[in-house]
């Protein structure tokens, strides 16, 4: 089965999460090099049909007034730092 990736990050005014985390690392680790942070949830989405998909983008995993989506790829640049966090398996 196909899998489908969509990336989700939030429009200039709208990216307090991001402009806080950015305060707090240039603040508190003393990073004051840091110029902007953004950030991206990734979804990927397997086992819908393509017109599902199209639907879900833009009402389960992003808000177009809000937000900006990316299919597959996101435009990172050469000199962007990139790193990821993810949930791990919740152990029984």
């Amino acid at each position: 089965m196909e899998v489908k990736r969509i990336y989700v990050k939030k429009k200039e005014g709208f990216n307090g999460e991001a402009k806080d985390l950015m305060a707090d690392l240039q603040e508190n680790l003393k990073i004051k090099e840091l110029e902007n942070i953004i950030i991206l949830n990734r979804y990927d989405v397997e086992g819908v049909s393509e017109e599902t998909f199209e639907q879900a983008r833009n009402t389960v995993f992003a808000e177009p007034q809000v937000d900006e989506s990316f299919l597959e790829e996101y435009p990172f640049q050469d000199q962007d730092y990139i790193f990821g966090v993810e949930f791990l398996p919740r152990s029984i």
